[in-house]
């Protein structure tokens, strides 16, 4: 638990980092298509994301969505199973990216989310 604790600072740190330097593509690049058999090549608006660690066989993720040239950080979670759907806290992170890609995709152009919090 220790070392979840400290990876998972190391990896907040580093997407604070990256977050400050708004002129670059560096936070966003950061972040990779959830599903690992799409291209990262073209990010589309409110498709489903994920970023991790930068160790060897990361556990450690965090989701979001594509919105507007921006990122829409919806968690994270440690993922220990090959598939998301195996375990009840990853599948509800599944859960809230579906929630805020459907809250998102039928709100208006004038949308300017900043927190949103989901129960």
């Amino acid at each position: 638990m220790k070392e979840a604790k400290k990876l998972a600072a190391v990896l907040f740190e580093k997407l604070y980092e990256l977050a400050q330097n708004r002129d670059s593509d560096s936070f966003s690049g950061f972040f990779k298509t959830l599903d690992n058999r799409k291209s990262n090549l073209e990010l589309y608006d409110l498709q489903k994301l994920k970023a991790k660690g930068e160790e060897w066989k990361s556990y450690l993720r965090v989701y979001g969505i594509k919105y507007r040239g921006r990122i829409i950080v919806t968690g994270g979670a440690i993922k220990l199973t090959k598939e998301m759907r195996n375990r009840p806290h990853t599948r509800d992170e599944l859960k809230k990216l579906e929630l805020v890609k459907m809250f998102l995709g039928e709100n208006n152009p004038e949308l300017n989310p900043g927190y949103l919090d989901i129960e």
